[in-house]
């Protein structure tokens, strides 16, 4: 059995690139019959069957008027379409203006053969009493449905909302206006469900085109990665997310206090000196046993330091105990989690800390020691604790 260890990792955020969608639509074109991809992709549109007055204001520039006979036939260069069935991370972000309507498609991924799309977001049902929300549906080949759902918040009310779907690897979640929506959720991902050979913004196009949007689209964007609300905050904003935390593969996960971070950004929590508050460390890793580095003791023995920015955190915890109840243990004990063979699910651990008596600022990020992996270790998104 591989060792894999568990640590937590004080990193220093390390300045890097600018991280690019792998499709951006701006459409801020004002003239024309093209919607450009900005991002390296090249994904760019068709406009089809749009007339003179196609392009208006938006909230960021420009933006697309869809009159209910319209679409924009995009280019599958590369990162396209989003779900392939391997559970890769992706993140679907766009702002829309738009009256309650009947199951219209915002964005559909079809193929020619097919008179159903696999995959789409655009409004409820009239049936369903849910016009004037977003919702999601993915199908397989035969057209029996894997998920639909509807948001709880209301999105089409003539007004700009913004809308962010962010799946990863079937946990779905989605923001309107920045703010988490109650319709979050999961699925199963199946394999292969057919070919996709079109995808549309406005409209679905596969054996025919329906389903035609009525109203403004703008700033329609597609991240390979599953987005924290922090960085939701940063798209609504136009701002620029930068790489500045390391993230190795998927499998470990840490949320502070309820927050979450990404790669790109790690919220910062504050608390109060002295305050307790609850951490959890995840993984979908298997094997034994994981130890915790407490104070002086090295969480990894001989272990190769992975950069001069990483030191073993000194916390203290009153308990360390896990969700399956097997054990409750003083935090400094270094145990063997239960289960430990290839198959077990996800072992999750949920620690009680105390903030230090002291003002402080730290980034944290849960590491999990794996030899097997190509890197040799996985690493969390990151969180910031401020102590005032």
């Amino acid at each position: 059995m591989s060792l894999r260890t568990l640590l937590l990792l004080v990193l220093t955020p390390v300045a890097s690139a600018q991280v690019l969608p792998v499709a951006h639509w701006r459409l801020d074109e004002a003239t024309g019959t093209v919607a450009t991809d900005s991002s390296p992709s090249g994904n760019h549109g068709t406009l089809v069957g749009f007339g003179g007055a196609s392009w208006t204001t938006g909230t960021h520039g420009g933006s697309l008027s869809f009159l209910g006979a319209q679409r924009v036939d995009l280019n599958m260069a590369a990162s396209l379409p989003v779900y392939d069935a391997s559970g890769s991370p992706y993140t679907i972000a766009f702002w829309v203006k738009a009256p309650p309507q009947h199951e219209r498609r915002i964005y559909a991924e079809a193929s020619i053969g097919n008179v159903l799309p696999f995959y789409t977001l655009g409004t409820g049902r009239v049936n369903s009493g849910t016009t004037d929300r977003f919702r999601f549906e993915l199908r397989n080949s035969t057209g029996i449905y894997l998920k639909k759902i509807d948001s709880y918040n209301v999105v089409f009310d003539d007004t700009w909302h913004h809308v962010a779907l962010v799946d990863n690897g079937g946990a779905v979640s989605v923001y309107v206006d920045g703010m988490a929506d109650l319709a979050n959720y999961s699925y199963t991902i199946v394999g292969n469900q057919g070919t996709v050979d079109r995808v549309t913004l406005g409209a679905k196009e596969g054996a025919g085109a329906c389903c035609n949007f009525i109203g403004l689209l703008d700033d329609v964007r597609i991240y390979g990665y599953a987005m924290s609300i922090f960085d939701v905050a940063t798209v609504i904003a136009d701002g620029v997310l930068v790489a500045g935390y390391q993230e190795n593969q998927p499998g470990a996960s840490l949320i502070v206090n309820g927050a979450v971070g990404s790669f790109t950004s790690a919220p910062q929590l504050t608390l109060a000196q002295g305050q307790v508050f609850p951490m959890v460390l995840s993984t979908v890793l298997p094997g034994n046993p994981w130890e915790m580095g407490v104070g002086t003791v090295p969480a990894i023995p001989s272990a190769t330091v992975l950069s001069s920015n990483i030191v073993n955190l000194d916390l203290s915890s009153p308990t360390l105990s896990f969700l399956n109840n097997v054990f409750s243990t003083p935090f400094g004990v270094s145990p063997g989690l239960p289960g430990g063979g290839v198959g077990v699910g996800t072992a999750t651990a949920v620690l009680s800390l105390q903030a230090p008596i002291t003002t402080t600022l730290v980034s944290l990020q849960f590491g999990l020691v794996d030899p097997s992996n190509s890197d040799g270790v996985v690493i969390s998104a990151p969180v910031t604790l401020s102590v005032l």
